[in-house]
């Protein structure tokens, strides 16, 4: 049986696959879990408890990579620069937090509830929004970590598929830019984001872009709109009062601002080795959205609406 905390390979997720199972040890006890006995609200944990699953019931998968502060004994720092010379380490505060808002405000409001796999490692320690190479940076037990919470990921998202027929992904952060609003990351460049909007080589961009699953089933699908029109994720969520961009309202940065476009995970889970899945970066700004707790409530039911009204107007 293969085994989240045993394995020593990057999983491959297959989503036609019949039979996706590892071990996991829940609240109460250790038991061995196949997904296809998956029901929502059950609570699971690796056997260090450094990733955490949250099934759902609904056809969204939440990824939340840096909100962890665990310091494993004998796991070394990240030494590793990356491209950019750079070892990037700090939290995302309260994004762990945000993400338990989400899920209450769902099954409040609707009854429903999204998956939520939660990493509870310092990044200090494991980069869980990098390739394995600069997320542990040759460490075994980083290594292990990064295994367990990417392992999770595929499950949830091989059940969703399963269970809907598609995901919708959001790989949910925090950043700290001066300009406070939401910064959706759909694999694309604050320069890729002015080009589309003035509808230059929108298809170069729909097929770069974390929507190209879903433009590639549904070919008439337009990217512009799926960016930037009335019926966008940022313009529904920009019209429940949570500034974001792009957005019908604010359509791309502007030169001298800062964009996260979205990282490893959204580039990994959006692509074609993940055919029936599609979705952003969620970079959450911190005054007004992660600040209070009625703060990330609010958002959380903005988010909720938003998700809804979106997913509403595609063809699935």
């Amino acid at each position: 049986m293969k085994t989240i905390q045993n394995m020593k390979s990057r999983s491959v997720l297959i989503l036609l696959i019949g039979a996706l199972s590892f071990t996991f040890a829940p609240a109460q006890g250790t038991m061995q879990l196949d997904i296809s006995g998956w029901e929502a609200g059950q609570v699971y944990f690796d056997e260090d408890e450094w990733t955490e699953v949250i099934t759902g019931d609904i056809p969204l998968v939440i990824t939340v990579p840096h909100g962890g502060a665990k310091k494993p004994e004998g796991m070394a720092d990240r030494t590793c620069k990356d491209d950019r010379g750079r070892i990037v380490r700090g939290t995302d505060s309260y994004t762990q937090e945000v993400s338990r808002f989400i899920r209450e405000v769902f099954q409040e409001k609707y009854n429903k509830q999204p998956y939520i796999i939660i990493n509870h490692v310092a990044r200090s320690k494991v980069d869980q929004n990098r390739d394995l190479h600069y997320a542990a940076c040759g460490d075994e037990k980083g290594m292990q970590a990064w295994h367990n919470f990417h392992s999770a990921a595929d499950s949830a998202l091989a059940h969703a598929v399963r269970k809907f027929g598609y995901a919708f992904y959001i790989d949910l952060h925090g950043h700290g830019h001066s300009n406070q609003r939401l910064e959706l990351g759909y694999s694309l460049t604050k320069g890729d984001l002015q080009k589309a909007f003035k509808r230059e080589d929108l298809k170069k961009y729909a097929a770069k872009s974390s929507m190209a699953n879903y433009i590639k089933k549904h070919p008439d699908a337009d990217i512009w709109e799926l960016l930037f029109g009335k019926h966008a994720f940022g313009t529904y969520i920009y019209r429940e009062g949570i500034p974001a961009t792009p957005a019908v309202q604010d359509p791309h940065p502007a030169e001298d601002e800062s964009f996260f476009s979205g990282g490893y995970n959204t580039r990994r889970y959006t692509s074609p080795d993940y055919p029936d899945v599609f979705g952003l970066q969620i970079e959450m700004h911190y005054r007004k959205a992660r600040d209070s707790r009625a703060n990330i409530r609010a958002f959380a039911q903005s988010l909720a609406r938003a998700y809804f009204d979106f997913i509403d107007k595609l063809d699935l």
